[in-house]
Order: structure tokens, then sequence, then C-alpha cells
């Protein structure tokens, strides 16, 4: 008997390092980037909801969903991948994660690519957290209609934020958003604010303990500004980037700490959230106790 469960482990372990060889060949076929910390949302354990909450667009975190997207698909299991709908179109940046994404799935990597926001995300002036609950009960309908198990969602900040805002005072309520209310196990992660100078790309960094809503960070080694298409930009911008394109760019990428600093300012102001980056030495994939949320 012992003979025969130890040939079973064998077996199992020849398996699993088959499963692995695979997924490395199709990583390098799909063209997959590098990504720091991919441990803590893949596996036998994988969350089902992986959340990316961004402050203001940037070049660099697109391209790093599209490349855990890569990584997630591997596993040959259907991973659905939202995008959000952001007023004024999409930047350049969004159009070549979508291409990418398009040409992953041309070579067989199980990815279903969806726009999420708009009619899937109702509103109301008098109970936040029953439209919250909509948009997450929208969400899983549309991921499951889907033929997908789990998701992978590019989401602004304040959306991806996975526990309750608490009400201040007379004047803010609080309320429950988004993904208190997914069934599941959920990851969220929140862009980090500055960039990881030294890192060779991106890098999942998960906190020991739930922070500011958030149970990681993806940190992302530079960030600057992309581009939406130029009929969209004022007639002042149009002309500046005609004139000095090299100048515009860099005013446009000082835009993205200004842009960060002052949400931080504005959620302080609301007793949200705070940004604080991790410290240099912060461990990258400390255990993972992440609960699930559960609608009631």
């Amino acid at each position: 008997m012992r003979l025969g469960l130890g040939f079973l482990v064998v077996i199992a372990l020849a398996a699993a390092a088959c499963s692995d060889e695979r997924a490395i060949e199709l990583a390098s076929e799909w063209g997959c980037g590098p990504v720091e910390g991919l441990a803590a949302i893949r596996g036998d354990d994988a969350p089902a909801w992986v959340l990316v909450g961004e402050f203001t667009e940037t070049n660099e975190a697109p391209a790093a969903v599209a490349d855990i997207a890569c990584h997630l698909a591997a596993d040959g299991r259907p991973l659905f991948v939202g995008v959000s709908e952001y007023i004024g179109g999409a930047t350049d940046a969004e159009t070549a994660m979508l291409g990418r994404l398009e040409a992953m799935i041309a070579k067989g990597a199980p990815l279903i690519v969806g726009r999420i926001g708009g009619a899937d995300h109702p509103y109301t002036v008098r109970n936040k957290s029953r439209a919250e609950k909509s948009w997450a009960e929208a969400l899983s309908a549309k991921v499951s209609a889907a033929g997908a198990a789990r998701s992978l969602l590019l989401l602004p900040h304040s959306s991806a934020i996975a526990e309750p805002i608490p009400p201040i005072g007379d004047r803010f309520a609080g309320y429950s958003p988004m993904p208190v209310f997914l069934k599941g196990r959920v990851v969220s992660l929140e862009i980090a604010p500055n960039p990881a100078v030294g890192l060779p790309g991106p890098a999942i960094r998960i906190h020991p303990h739930m922070k500011n809503g958030f149970h990681g960070q993806l940190a992302l080694d530079r960030m600057t500004r992309p581009k939406v298409d130029l009929i969209l930009q004022p007639p002042q911008a149009l002309a500046e980037a005609r004139l000095d394109p090299a100048g515009h760019q860099q005013r446009l990428d000082a835009e993205i700490l200004r842009e960060a600093q002052a949400q931080t300012r504005q959620n302080l102001d609301m007793g949200e959230v705070h940004l604080a980056p991790l410290a240099d030495d912060a461990p990258l994939l400390p255990e993972l106790d992440m609960p699930d949320f559960v609608a009631e």
C-alpha cells in the first residue's frame, strides 16, 4: 500500500511538472511579459476575482494587466478580462492592451474580453450600496455568461476598494462598494502611487493584512501618460502636441503624480483611504489569508 501511494505521488508530481512546463511554453508563445509575485493569484487556491484599481490612466497599467492575463490563461482555464469604459474614449495604451489580448486569443489563449461599467453600473443617490450590489450582480452574470469562473478587472481606484466605507458624521453615510458583494475569493490590488525604480517589470505585492481597502499593490517600474486620439484633445493641446511633441508628452507624464497626490488629499478629506507605498524591503509574497466576500 505504501509503495502504491508513493507511486501515485510521483505520478502527481510528474503531471504537475509537465503542466508547469506547458504553461511556460504557452507564456513564451503568447508573449507574456515578466510579472513578479504571480504565485499570489494563481494556482489551486487562485481567487475568483482579481481587481486592479488605478488612480489615473498610464501606459504601464494596461500593459501590466495584459501580462497578468497572459500568465493566468496559460493554465488553460477560461479567464474573463474586464476593461472599464472611460469618458472621452480609449487611450492608445488601452487600445494596445486590447490588441495584445486579441493576439493572444488568436493563438489559443482562453481569454474573454468585455467592457464593464456604463449600463452595468446603475447610479442612485439614495442608496449607493444597492447600486454597487447591482453592479456586482451584473458583473457576475457577465462572467458566467462568458463561460468563465474567474476574472481580471481593470477598474478606477475607487471602484476596486474591497471593504465597506464607514460613515463620517452627518454628511457622509458610508456605503459598501461593489467588490464586497462579489461571490468567491477576491484579491484587490491598487496601482502603487509612485513608480518602483529598479524593478524589471510589474510586481504584485500582497500586504500582510488588508490596507486601505486593498489586499496589495501592483507596483510599476515607471509611469507615463498615455495619449488619446488627437481629435478628442482640445485645440491648445493639439497645437502643443504638434509644435513640441516631446515637451507635450513630458507635461502629460508629470500630471500623473499630481493627479495621484490630489486624489490622495481628496480621499483623506472624505475619510476614505490614503496611499502609503510599501517600503523597499517589503516582502513580495507573504502568506495569504484572503477572506471570501459573499453577498448576504
